[in-house]
């Protein structure tokens, strides 16, 4: 990402500044230069907060009895596949969860 000479890059972000993206009604969000977060109601009982660093992915469900439970997911972000990968996991997906859905060649 490159940073112009007002400071801004090529998102129109200056470094260090938050903007708030375009979200839809049941959630907020924020990005900074290298962090991005988002609150969502995704169950009655709890809000989610999803927030990106390099490199991390964490999820907060923070519940109305005030316990929280964090998840978080790391890796190295390198490509591991594309749409061959993407298909595979769809296909893994159905078979294992919704066998019914599939016709009866793909359900093999």
């Amino acid at each position: 990402m490159t940073v112009n000479d007002s400071g801004r890059n090529d998102s129109g972000i200056r470094q260090g500044e938050t903007h708030r993206a375009p979200c839809s009604i049941r959630s907020a969000c924020w990005s900074g230069p290298t962090s991005h977060f988002e609150i969502k109601r995704l169950r009655s009982d709890a809000l989610t907060v999803t927030a990106a660093i390099v490199g991390e992915r964490i999820e907060i469900d923070v519940f109305e009895d005030e316990h929280i439970e964090i998840s978080r997911f790391r890796g190295d972000e390198s490509i591991e596949g594309g749409k061959d990968l993407l298909l595979d996991i769809v296909m893994t997906e159905l078979r294992e969860n919704y066998p019914q859905e599939l016709p009866d060649a793909a359900a093999k």
